[in-house]
């Protein structure tokens, strides 16, 4: 994230294959480690964890942004998606510390979900930032 700030250094990686491979890493990780059982409440169980991580997140991206919000930003939609996607990974880790069901597809499934919105809703905050800030210079006179 602070290779995406002013100043900024060159990256080693490109940030849009990290943002793919990490979670992909992170999927197989989880698929390896987990077996697969018969769950008789999948949907239920997994709304009640998909809201649980969330609960967790949301403070955790207020505190990103608290650190964030003094740098100068050169990629707002990419650096919302990594904070959005940090955030979610404090409700997973929430979630695998608390969480009975060892389940790997409720896992994969709602666990890991809590990342892909936290993905996306931060994504999705960067986009209407980058678009305000847009506004913002058209405006000038």
């Amino acid at each position: 994230m602070v290779r995406l700030m002013v100043p900024g250094s060159k990256q080693v990686f490109a940030p849009a294959v990290l943002l793919v491979a990490i979670p992909v890493v992170l999927m197989m990780v989880i698929a390896a480690a987990f077996r697969s059982q018969q769950e008789s409440a999948f949907l239920a169980g997994g709304v009640m964890c998909m809201k649980n991580g969330l609960t967790y997140s949301i403070p955790a991206a207020f505190l990103l942004w608290l650190l964030l919000r003094p740098g100068a930003i050169l990629y707002p939609k990419l650096l919302g998606t990594v904070a959005g996607g940090l955030a979610g990974l404090a409700g997973l880790s929430v979630l695998e510390v608390t969480c009975p069901n060892l389940n790997a597809f409720h896992i994969l499934v709602w666990h890991a979900g809590v990342v892909v919105i936290g993905s996306l809703g931060g994504a999705l905050l960067g986009a209407a930032v980058e678009s305000i800030e847009r506004w913002r210079k058209q405006k000038v006179f």
